[in-house]
């Protein structure tokens, strides 16, 4: 009977091993973003209204060493005015330097990224973001949870505040 019960807690150990690496497995990769929803009080989903516009584009990339990667911007964003900076050139850090105070910070408004390390916890159905570096140089350094769920194939995080951004796996 206790060879029983040692082989049932070892089954359900190196199980819950297994489920474990397949949900860490299920991140790892990179994503688009579909749309970013609110909850509304009636509990459907609704396009957000963000910062980014009710369209924004993004990436995100987990790999499985840990490490991860976003970027969000909106998708209408004007262009710079200055000379230097012309659609498909790369950046002249002179001409970035002339362009007009609004426009780089039109600029700046509509995108955000941070890089770091993730973990996850899937009992709990949370992913946390240990940021390394951030664009806005004072949320560099924070963790931030994510909850998280997979709707086929999609990931979904849901972040305070009844927002949630549904990525799909890039092709």
């Amino acid at each position: 009977m206790r060879k029983m019960a040692v082989i049932f807690v070892a089954l359900a150990c190196w199980s819950s091993l297994v489920w474990s690496q397949g949900v860490h497995e299920r991140f790892v990769g990179t994503w688009e973003l579909d749309r970013i929803e609110t909850q509304t009080e009636s509990g459907a989903w609704t396009l957000a209204k963000t910062r980014w516009g009710s369209q924004p584009i993004g990436i995100l990339t987990y790999d499985s060493a840990g490490n991860m990667a976003v970027q969000i911007m909106r998708r209408d964003r004007t262009p710079l005015s200055s000379a230097g900076l012309a659609e498909g050139q790369s950046v002249n850090s002179e001409a970035l330097a002339l362009a007009p105070v609004e426009e780089k910070a039109a600029a700046f408004d509509g995108y955000t990224a941070y890089f770091g390390k993730y973990s996850v916890r899937e009992v709990e159905g949370v992913i946390t973001h240990q940021r390394i570096g951030h664009l806005v140089p004072n949320q560099a350094t924070l963790s931030v949870e994510r909850h998280f769920e997979f709707l086929d194939d999609a990931l979904v995080l849901a972040v305070p505040g009844g927002i949630r951004l549904v990525w799909n796996p890039a092709n």
